[in-house]
């Protein structure tokens, strides 16, 4: 009788459950990115590579996106994973030099669960960098004239840590499944409820 009476109930909650769960226990902890804000006197584009380990190559590449001169611009780098050796920076270059003021660098890890600063002076300045200047809350740095391949180094990346529990994200599944069970089960009842008067 009560399966009978109930069981479409049943039925619903047991399938959003299931869905609920089985999606939070697949979702992604997220990415992790390298955020960059800064202001460059000519318009260009920007790139970051990655040395996991056995150095950089051009398979290990991570382009960005086009700047615009005497804009402040927030840079987002989809890092491939939390750990890596070393980041090379390659900044705008133009045949008439480039002046860059950079004014935050930070590595955030599991989509934002956690955010690190990184410290201006482990940034190395290679290849046609001059006047590079630290400030205590900013770095100024000019590119030579030309089309030459100015870069950085990012010699101490910030840690990754542990990445943050699922626990939330199943509480989570669990009680969104709850909500779509008691959605479809009074979506169902209006039907049978239309259906019937």
């Amino acid at each position: 009788m009560f399966i009978k009476k109930y069981g479409i109930y049943l039925s619903i909650l047991i399938v959003c459950l299931a869905i609920g769960l089985k999606t939070a226990m697949d979702t992604p902890l997220g990415r992790h990115t390298l955020e960059i804000r800064l202001n460059s006197s000519q318009t260009g584009v920007t790139e970051l590579f990655y040395d996991d380990g056995l150095g950089f190559s051009a398979e290990k590449r991570i382009p960005g996106e086009l700047l615009e001169s005497g804009v402040d611009t927030d840079l987002v780098f989809e890092l491939p994973q939390p750990s890596m050796v070393r980041l090379r920076w390659d900044p705008v270059y133009h045949e008439e030099g480039v002046q860059t003021t950079v004014n935050r660098i930070q590595v955030s890890f599991y989509g934002g669960e956690y955010v690190r600063d990184v410290v201006f002076e482990t940034l190395v300045p290679q290849n046609h960098i001059k006047t590079f200047r630290i400030d205590p809350s900013r770095l100024y740095f000019e590119v030579d004239p030309g089309f030459n391949d100015p870069y950085l180094i990012l010699t101490k990346i910030p840690e990754a840590p542990e990445p943050p529990s699922r626990t939330w994200l199943i509480v989570k599944g669990f009680a969104f499944s709850l909500l779509a069970a008691l959605l479809l089960s009074a979506i169902y009842r209006l039907i049978v409820w239309y259906f019937n008067s």
